[in-house]
């Protein structure tokens, strides 16, 4: 089987530079960050063989509840993918060890289990984990089944030595929101190389109406996609208390990033979530005097991302007055 490695030959010490070709190329690496995140990724390389052998059993043991594994030739992050996500999160002034110990994903596996058998799926699959020495690496666990964009259950597991310990990515999906995903992936792949591209000098950047474009038609393809909502399926011990009249919606401001909130600079826009016992709905009030689709809160709390907005809560009073001084515009909150 194989795996996303590039050219294995290419974890070398040297100083390294994007090529080209690739988006973010002006981004680049010294001779010992580039050791560091090379020496990093033998390392999960190293740990497939353990890895695969775990998978096997997981699927073995929930066939029943139609347990698939979906794209294992990507079970190894590509050296290179790596490499210009480090490079982007170093030009943000991520530090260096921060990356290295934090990243879950250059290990990676995709699940997918019968709609009608999720849950039972999950639930069959952390038990096994667990009995096998592994545990849910702390606040890794993301249910985004309310997500318009990106509907699945996130989730990073570790094992070994408690200071260093080793971590790998798995995704629960049913077959249905696996496959919207995969059609999604151009998308993303376009919205994040105009990510990379915003941290250099270059000024290129999707126009916004694109951008808008693309996350429509990314949710679209969700359409008709059974919104799971895996926290009131599980055993009630588990079940966390539900929120209040007073969080039914709630208002946040918008920082392109931590960079721009600590500079002092005004937010980009409102970020709007409302919530029903039945539906999450998460949205920024776009540029063009509208609420959009916005995943702003799911990618301010991935720590994969290269450059995550910043918010911070505000009063629904708060949000008005800010629309006002962006957009000009009153009442906007209740639209």
């Amino acid at each position: 089987m194989t795996t996303g490695t590039n050219n294995p030959t290419l974890t070398g010490t040297g100083a390294w530079r994007c090529r080209p070709s690739d988006f973010g190329e002006h981004l680049e690496l010294t001779a010992d960050q580039n050791a560091a995140l090379s020496a990093r990724w033998e390392q999960a390389r190293s740990d497939l063989g353990l890895l695969d052998d775990v998978m096997a059993d997981v699927l073995r043991q929930t066939a029943e509840f139609g347990g698939t594994s979906r794209e294992p030739e990507h079970r190894l992050k590509a050296l290179q993918a790596f490499r210009v996500r480090s490079a982007g999160q170093l030009a943000s002034r991520v530090p260096l060890g921060k990356i290295t110990e934090r990243v879950v994903d250059l290990n990676r596996y995709t699940l997918t289990f019968r709609e009608e058998h999720l849950t039972e799926g999950v639930e069959r699959a952390y038990a096994l984990l667990r009995e096998k020495g592994f545990e849910l690496v702390p606040g890794s666990e993301r249910d985004t089944w309310a997500d318009p964009l990106h509907k699945a259950l996130h989730t990073a597991w570790q094992w070994g030595d408690e200071g260093s310990p080793r971590k790998f990515e798995i995704q629960f999906h049913t077959p249905g929101s696996y496959w919207a995903r995969s059609k999604n992936h151009d998308d993303y792949v376009r919205y994040r190389s105009s990510r990379y591209r915003r941290i250099g000098a270059d000024g290129r950047d999707l126009p916004s109406r694109q951008e808008e474009r693309a996350v429509v038609l990314q949710s679209e393809r969700y359409h008709g996609i059974p919104v799971r909502d895996l926290e009131s399926e599980v055993p009630p011990e588990r079940k966390p208390e539900p929120p209040g009249a007073d969080e039914a919606v709630r208002f946040w401001a918008l920082y392109t990033n931590d960079h721009a909130w600590s500079r002092g600079r005004l937010p980009r826009t409102v970020f709007r979530r409302r919530r029903t016992p039945e539906h999450q709905d998460d949205t920024e009030f776009s540029p063009h005097g509208f609420w959009s689709v916005s995943r702003a809160m799911s990618r301010s709390r991935d720590a994969r991302d290269d450059d995550p907005p910043h918010l911070v809560e505000i009063s629904a009073e708060d949000a008005e007055r800010l629309l006002q001084e962006l957009r000009g515009l009153t009442g906007a909150t209740g639209w």
